[in-house]
């Protein structure tokens, strides 16, 4: 395509092909080329999509002050969220990471975040940011709490270590992929907001088999609107 741009060749800092990069480009692709730093793409102000997976970086800096609102940093060495507060990026994929904590999310105009499997043990920080889509899935949480009063209406926090349903009433969430945790009890679903619940690998499944998988049944006994889902959830992007 004639507006992406492809690295061919490894280089350290993106600085390096600032000269090489046409105007008319918007698209920058530099995927598994020893890339260990976003210093330049501040002078590429017509790169609004960034895909820089397979690399070595290890922060968010420098694009503060980029055009980027699309930003795939998947499979780096990235271990915080500092410096994506205060940039365009609106989509980010950061999955595959070392990043500990959601700090600094909020304030920032990230709606779609992809962070799964990274070191993450708790949802604080998502209340009051602009999230709407998150995929957490392969973290340490432990618990839902912060869910409430956030903006996330899509929620894939698979294979964690969450025991309880607990702080999904109240939610935005509709969408929530719960698969392979520790959930005991279906409680806490009804007076939520789902309309889509995906619990395989908990101990729960069993009480949603006991049901005949059934998805009348389970509304019987959990009477608000749920499509519940025994398969695992492949969300899409």
């Amino acid at each position: 395509m004639a507006n992406v741009y492809t690295v061919r060749r490894n280089i350290e800092f993106l600085e390096e092909i600032v000269g090489e990069v046409p105007e008319g480009c918007t698209t920058l692709k530099c995927n598994d080329k020893g890339l260990r730093s976003l210093r330049g793409i501040e002078r590429l102000p017509q790169i609004t999509t960034l895909d820089i997976s397979n690399n070595q970086v290890q922060s968010l800096e420098f694009i503060t002050g980029s055009n980027v609102t699309y930003l795939d940093i998947s499979r780096n060495q990235v271990q915080s969220l500092e410096f994506i507060t205060g940039s365009n990026v609106t989509y980010l994929d950061i999955s595959n990471n070392q990043v500990q904590s959601l700090e600094f999310i909020t304030g920032s105009n990230v709606t779609f975040l992809d962070i799964s499997y990274n070191q993450v043990q708790s949802l604080e920080f998502i209340t009051g940011s602009n999230v709407t889509h998150l995929y957490i899935s392969g973290n340490q949480v432990q618990s839902l709490e912060f869910i409430t009063g956030s903006n996330v209406t899509t929620l894939n926090i698979s294979y964690n270590q969450v025991q309880s349903l607990e702080f999904i009433t109240g939610s935005n969430v509709t969408h929530l992929n719960i698969s392979g945790n520790q959930v005991q009890s279906l409680e806490f679903i009804s007076g939520s907001n789902v309309t889509e619940l995906y619990i395989s690998g908990n101990p729960c499944y069993d009480e949603f088999v006991e049901l005949g998988e059934s998805v009348e049944k389970a509304k019987e006994k959990y009477p608000d609107s749920l499509d519940v889902k025994g398969a695992d959830w492949l969300m899409e992007e």
